[in-house]
């Protein structure tokens, strides 16, 4: 099981290291509730943030040394999470190592971070097996969202042009929205104003992406 969570919104908002690691708690909370009887382990649940965006990570199977659930590109441009498996990732792997690239980890989703780089517009249509992903480029302040042609893993998106969330679960979404409304500082209070009028405990209008389909949320 592995999942992907983010919320962007305007810079201006500080997303401190106690709402990333509320927001961590708060997806770790849901797993641990939602998780099979018999599982025994706890879930690793990776975050990242920076002024008005936080992306979280989670995977259900033990981490190798060399493997991030948040991966980036050599000058840190682009953050990468990603949901399911990328089935030629090393493939593409070895593609962009001839063309100069340089990997810092194991993890699928690193390639694309490197693949962004390419500037391509139809990268992802080579990219093969059941997947969602998210990648937030820093430098212009767009955040990439996009799914397996065959709509295997599900992603989901709700916001407007003030901010907007995403995640791979519509149980995450929710509770981590919830949690982050309850609190009494300016990103509650941005949380409140922005996602509070689309009523959370309705699916509607929460948008689902389409499969084999990018798009940029709130740009």
């Amino acid at each position: 099981m592995s999942g992907i969570l983010g919320l962007i919104l305007s810079d201006s908002f500080e997303i401190t290291t106690a709402a990333a690691e509320l927001c961590r708690d708060t997806i770790s909370r849901t797993l641990s509730q939602t998780a099979p009887s018999n599982t025994l382990a706890a879930t690793p649940v990776s975050v990242w943030r920076e002024e008005g965006c936080f992306l979280g990570a989670w995977k259900a199977a033990a981490l190798s040394d060399d493997e991030s659930l948040i991966s980036t590109d050599e000058v840190r441009r682009f953050q990468v999470v990603g949901s399911g498996g990328i089935i030629n990732s090393r493939e593409i792997h070895k593609t962009l190592t001839l063309r100069g690239h340089h990997f810092a980890s194991n993890n699928g989703f690193e390639c694309l971070a490197h693949l962004v780089q390419e500037g391509h517009l139809d990268w992802e249509l080579g990219l093969d097996g059941k997947f969602a992903f998210a990648i937030w480029d820093r430098r212009e302040r767009i955040l990439h969202l996009g799914r397996d042609r065959f709509g295997l893993k599900p992603l989901f998106w709700i916001g407007n042009s003030s901010g907007f969330a995403f995640s791979s679960s519509l149980t995450q979404l929710k509770a981590v929205l919830l949690e982050l409304e309850r609190q009494e500082d300016g990103l509650g209070g941005a949380v409140r104003r922005i996602f509070l009028p689309f009523k959370l405990d309705s699916l509607p209008p929460i948008i689902e992406v389409a499969p084999r389909h990018r798009l940029h949320p709130g740009s």
